[in-house]
């Protein structure tokens, strides 16, 4: 008896769901397993954050919070006040503040289905996998969901923003905006590189949508509340960068990271360029990509719904180019994108073969290829966490500072 489509979408997102629990859970069994292992200073920065929030809301001390959600730092205050609510319900350690990262890494995994599905509504169902196993694949991603750090949280916010963006360039639901305007600030405010790259695909992306017959044919009313979301969010983020003088500190924290090459020099114009043909499988993401847009343009076929996510890739890269701040994590910001752009392409390349035949083989070829990448990923990130965590001589004092404030916050509570 044949499927039919609903029941294989079904079997798709219960592939998926087991994928994305089984590597979480793996993953919060490594962070358990070498919570022994003292945080470094990054780590301890954030992780204060979020136990400033959670000891002023133990305390009650309505004005403590108000500065938590406004003060002047270089790091915005969201994660620290979403961090702050998780390490209250779950209680201070080093182990609880980690997991909060791959809580955020299994968020993301469902957001690659779903937008991969959003773009692509009549492929194959289980073309849906392959952004997640992407997400799965890559040793980056895999390592900081287990550091108390901003990248997974911001990440996953800017990709819901992006889904919410299409989502409303396909219906011209008002809803689907006003949640493009919220996710795509509260990824600004969790880590800011992210969110000013969100916005800036934003910027881009509005005209179109603006200009697509599904927003010409709204009635003036809705149009006027369209218009009202996205300028209310221009005025909310007005005031955060100089009602509230938060400007300087945006401005300090993007020159704060030493460069290490020149800017036309090629080691650094090709930096993220090898980054991505050399870490994890993202080679093969960047061929998917390639091909299916050759394909899309070639057959005249392309995705208007997919411009949000090569614009936010081309974005990430040119301002990841232009700050000469290299570092691989600082690439993981290119990530998403290209996952996403890396599902249609499979779809493109593999799921409109000719013979039914060839379609079902290198569909299940190319996923089987991803499956193992991803089990070979996670057999060695025991390996990879401890290296990452194994930070002794660096950081020892705000390691030890967030000890101290646990233990305060222990008293209180």
């Amino acid at each position: 008896m044949s499927l039919n489509r609903f029941q294989i979408t079904k079997l798709s997102l219960l592939s998926a769901t087991a994928l994305i629990l089984l590597s979480a859970i793996w993953i919060g069994r490594g962070v358990v397993r070498l919570g022994y292992l003292q945080m470094d200073m990054d780590e301890a920065v954030h992780a204060r954050r979020g136990l400033d929030v959670t000891s002023a809301v133990l305390r009650a001390d309505w004005q403590a919070i108000v500065h938590e959600l406004v003060k002047p730092e270089w790091y915005p205050p969201g994660h620290g006040i979403a961090l702050g609510i998780w390490l209250w319900w779950l209680g201070p350690q080093v182990e609880t503040a980690r997991l909060y990262s791959t809580l955020w890494f299994a968020i993301m995994g469902f957001l690659l289905w779903f937008s991969s599905k959003e773009l692509l509504p009549d492929a194959n169902p289980f073309v849906y996998l392959v952004p997640p196993l992407f997400l799965i694949a890559d040793a980056l991603y895999t390592v900081y969901a287990g550091l108390a750090m901003l990248e997974l949280p911001a990440a996953a916010l800017a990709l819901a923003g992006l889904l919410f963006l299409v989502r409303a360039w396909r219906n011209a639901n008002l809803y689907d905006h006003l949640l493009a305007v919220l996710f795509g600030g509260l990824s600004l405010l969790t880590k800011y590189n992210f969110g000013l790259v969100t916005l800036v695909t934003y910027g881009v992306c509005l005209p179109l949508v603006w200009c697509d017959q599904s927003h010409q044919n709204l009635s003036p009313r809705k149009k006027g509340v369209v218009l009202g979301i996205w300028l209310s969010g221009l005025l909310t983020l007005l005031v955060w960068f100089w009602g509230l003088d938060q400007w300087p500190w945006f401005v300090n924290y993007s020159m704060a990271q030493p460069t290490q090459y020149g800017l036309w020099t090629s080691a650094n114009l090709l930096y993220y360029p090898r980054m991505l043909w050399s870490q994890s499988t993202n080679w093969l993401a960047v061929l998917l990509a390639g091909g299916g847009l050759i394909i899309m343009l070639v057959q005249r076929r392309y995705l208007d719904r997919l411009t949000p996510y090569i614009i936010y890739f081309a974005a990430s890269l040119l301002v990841l180019t232009v700050k000469t701040q290299n570092g691989l994590r600082f690439g993981m910001m290119l990530l998403p994108g290209l996952w996403i752009t890396a599902g249609a392409g499979a779809h493109f390349i593999f799921g409109e073969q000719k013979f039914p035949w060839l379609r079902r083989a290198t569909s299940a070829a190319l996923l089987s290829i991803m499956i193992i990448a991803s089990f070979s990923n996670l057999r060695s990130l025991m390996s990879q966490l401890y290296a990452s965590h194994e930070n002794a001589n660096n950081g020892v004092e705000m390691a030890y500072e967030y000890i101290e404030n646990v233990l305060e916050i222990g008293k209180e509570s």
